[in-house]
């Protein structure tokens, strides 16, 4: 056990940095859905909060969530709404490789120093770029019905693709090379 610290430690790192990232990609989509939501709506009762007019409630509430999303994740606020999306696809690409890591230890029992712990979460990683990549090919799985992608979607696809990432690379490589 003491032989496998540094490696468990290291996969840790891995989910820790997956998480935080991925939460913050997801959370930015997700304040970015509800902006472009609420764009336009016939509210028109100015409202004052802290001393500050704001236009309606509408424009009072997507301040108050952009305001607690930068309090959590403050590198976001300089972020383009695009990054978002792929820093989401990442991240949980990267989580599906930890986890997928984490159960081949624990129900194949396969020792720590064996796994590949570096290359399989950024594997994982680059999966979940693919996914997003694919995500416009496959429009009806991921897009709403204003062709914004749905935050959730990319999310489990991201992350099953990480966690299948060997499968996701065989396949992916018999689609695209010739057979010998």
């Amino acid at each position: 056990m003491k032989k496998d610290l540094p490696q468990y430690i290291t996969l840790t790192i891995w989910l820790v940095l997956g998480l935080y990232f991925g939460t913050g990609g997801i959370t930015k989509m997700e304040n970015y859905n509800l902006i472009k939501s609420t764009i336009g709506q016939s509210d028109t009762v100015k409202v004052v909060y802290r001393g500050v007019p704001f236009q309606n409630k509408s424009a009072l509430l997507r301040k108050l969530e952009e305001d607690q999303m930068i309090s959590v994740f403050p590198w976001l606020d300089q972020l383009p709404s695009f990054a978002s999306y792929i820093i989401t696809a990442c991240a949980f690409g990267l989580i599906g490789a930890v986890i997928r890591i984490f159960i081949q230890i624990v129900i194949e029992n396969k020792k720590a120093e064996e796994m590949h712990i570096y290359i399989s979460p950024i594997l994982g990683l680059l999966s979940g770029l693919i996914t997003l990549g694919a995500s416009l090919i496959f429009p009806a799985v991921l897009y709403s019905n204003d062709k914004e992608i749905k935050a959730g979607g990319l999310m489990f696809l991201c992350l099953f693709s990480g966690l299948f990432f060997k499968e996701f690379y065989k396949k992916l490589y018999k689609l695209f090379t010739k057979p010998d």
